[in-house]
């Protein structure tokens, strides 16, 4: 890891690299405290550090999950059941 001289010198872009990886490593890579990483996010419009939500929206690209598994409901009234999400259709 190769420490920055001041937080100030880091740009958005230089943050958005690290996007996928927590907090905690980034800030020990940059080579400035935590607290100070929270501080330049917030400063640089970041409120909450995006790695949570980055592995989520990863984790649902690599395993997208149907909508429906199998409905064959054409021009019928189909219901989707409140309690257990099972789908009913009728003529």
């Amino acid at each position: 890891a190769c420490p920055v001289q001041s937080s100030e010198s880091i740009e958005k872009m230089d943050l958005s690299k690290f996007f996928t990886t927590p907090e905690k490593i980034v800030a020990k890579e940059l080579g400035i405290s935590l607290t100070s990483l929270k501080k330049l996010c917030r400063q640089k419009g970041i409120s909450r550090w995006p790695y949570r939500k980055m592995r989520s929206l990863n984790k649902q690209v690599k395993n997208p999950q149907p909508v429906f598994e199998s409905v064959s409901c054409t021009r019928k009234a189909c219901q989707s059941s409140p309690s257990n999400g099972d789908v009913t259709c009728s003529a």
